[in-house]
């Protein structure tokens, strides 16, 4: 009786961190699909629809050529989607304030 009790709550334990494990990777692939239309909705836009549409930048670093890097980490920012551990976007700007590229990357 006490060997069925311990294969039932070890089987238990193991369904409990398999499903776990596979609504962590359900999440994490979501988030990917989800940041990839983002980058390139934003593409060729200004950069006031992406600060309106994300909230303001984690960090704005200004380069040499007039080219800035507009950076958002998640956390603290709620609006980028939810995934594991730390999400940072960020986008490139020319000098007219048109996004020209971006990523993003999870750590």
């Amino acid at each position: 009786m006490e060997l069925l009790v311990f294969i039932f709550f070890f089987l238990a334990f193991y369904v409990v961190g398999m499903m776990r494990l596979v609504l962590r990777c359900t999440r994490d692939r979501r988030q990917k699909r989800e940041l990839r239309t983002l980058v390139q909705d934003l593409r060729g836009r200004e950069i006031r629809i992406a600060e309106h549409r994300l909230g303001p930048p984690h960090e704005v670093v200004d380069g040499t050529s007039g080219r800035s890097l507009w950076v958002w980490k998640s956390p603290p920012n709620e609006v980028l989607p939810d995934g594991t551990g730390l999400l940072i976007l960020s986008l490139t700007v020319d000098s007219g304030g048109r996004i020209t590229g971006g990523g993003w990357n999870r750590r």
